[in-house]
């Protein structure tokens, strides 16, 4: 059995798919249309597991108003600290949840939030939820 950089590195250079060897469609992927349509489907579902897997290890539900339909979450770095420190503004999508994941899921920082709440903290500075 060849070596698996070798057999990319050849069927790269031959402009064959290097998954499976056929010839894409387009001369500059280095994928055939059917892998790469194979690796969007699991990059999906892999950040899919991790952002379930982060939303649940911040309790699954928003620490403002309660709501717990997975769809409505999001991260919400505490104190708008995401747009003031470099590192936080780097994290963002499934970098900010594998990060989360690779870093123990820190609470000092951050907090599970609804779309909701989280959005009115950053364009009022404020969630209505507290202001009653």
């Amino acid at each position: 059995m060849r070596n698996p950089q070798e057999q990319y590195q050849k069927r790269k250079a031959l402009g064959l798919c290097v998954n499976c060897g056929a010839r894409p469609a387009q001369t500059r992927c280095v994928t055939c249309e059917h892998c790469a349509s194979v690796s969007r489907v699991r990059g999906r579902a892999w950040t899919k597991q991790l952002r379930e897997g982060v939303i649940k290890a911040y309790g699954g539900k928003c620490s403002c108003c309660g709501e717990t339909p997975i769809e409505f979450l999001t991260i919400d770095h505490i104190n708008g600290r995401g747009s003031k420190e470099h590192l936080y503004q780097q994290l963002r999508g499934h970098t900010l949840y594998k990060w989360l994941r690779d870093n123990q899921y820190p609470k000092d920082n951050f907090r599970l939030l609804c779309r909701n709440c989280n959005g009115a903290l950053g364009q009022y500075g404020y969630c209505p939820h507290n202001n009653k």
